[in-house]
């Protein structure tokens, strides 16, 4: 029974149901497992629990979780569990803000993995967190990923390369090949939303304004982003997805929708504890208001 809940978190994950019944599967998988000997599912479902709670946002869950497989994985002797364990330490740390601790768990993770497609995986995610930090760095981490996981027989993985890849392309001024990396029709939705974010919207209200056809054009990809993160129920990336929102309509001259996005954003932020990410929305508030009126 704690294999099957084990199986249905990661299929939830990868088949877009909500996410909240993966968490829900991954925690039953611990708690059946934990009464068992096996201890190498044990750590396959404290794994799937990490990285349930990771695309919920749930970052503090996500991080005990691999808090515990790591501490399984040294009790065992088994590389995988902690690579595993310090993957998703830094995958979550970096994503909520803690960016340098973030970087060094998944160099870590690089050194435990113990075969090649641990280490494409690795890879994979260690492009995510370096694409705002380490652009330069991250380019070779992603090239290395798709080699290495390209080739592999679980689409999942392969979407999720080209995802960081392309998410790494843009910052670095190379959004038309961030675009053909993360295709719309690739089941690349994050690529998605970072390339409408990054390419078409301004990020303060002292950006160049971009045409209305690039407007419209964004707003069609976020709106596309925004309902379908809502629907599998990823927090996170929903508040994310309504900060790029607000400067959209902040440069259409829309101020109330682009209040309401920002308090949306703002909420989320505020529940998920990510301070980065609620410092950020607060100053965006304080760009985006209006000068006060003189007497």
């Amino acid at each position: 029974m704690g294999r099957v809940h084990r199986a249905l978190a990661v299929e939830c994950v990868y088949s877009g149901r909500p996410l909240d019944e993966a968490v829900a599967h991954g925690r039953q998988a611990v708690s059946l497992l934990e009464r068992t000997e096996d201890r190498f599912w044990l750590s396959q479902a404290l794994y799937a629990l990490s990285y349930s709670c990771y695309y919920s946002g749930d970052f503090e869950s996500a991080l005990e979780a691999a808090g515990r497989l790591d501490a399984l994985g040294e009790a065992i002797g088994s590389r995988r569990a902690r690579a595993n364990a310090a993957m998703m330490a830094g995958l979550s740390r970096a994503t909520r803000g803690d960016w340098e601790a973030g970087i060094k768990a998944c160099e870590r993770a690089l050194e435990l993995s113990p075969d090649p497609f641990e280490t494409a995986f690795v890879l994979a995610v260690l492009a995510r967190p370096t694409w705002r930090r380490r652009f330069r760095a991250c380019n070779p981490h992603s090239g290395a990923s798709r080699a290495t996981g390209g080739s592999g027989s679980l689409p999942a993985i392969r979407r999720m390369v080209s995802d960081n890849a392309g998410c790494s392309l843009c910052p670095g001024g190379q959004p038309d090949k961030a675009r053909e990396v993360a295709k719309p029709g690739s089941g690349c939705l994050r690529g998605r939303q970072i390339l409408a974010g990054d390419r078409l919207v301004p990020s303060s209200p002292r950006s160049g304004r971009p045409d209305q056809g690039a407007l419209a054009q964004a707003g069609m990809h976020l709106g596309e982003a925004l309902q379908a993160f809502a629907s599998v129920h990823s927090r996170f990336e929903m508040g994310r997805t309504h900060l790029f929102l607000a400067s959209l309509a902040y440069a259409q001259g829309d101020r109330e929708p682009a209040g309401t996005h920002l308090k949306e954003a703002h909420s989320l932020f505020v529940a998920l504890r990510v301070p980065e990410y609620v410092e950020r929305t607060e100053q965006l508030a304080v760009s985006f208001a209006f000068p006060p009126s003189r007497k």
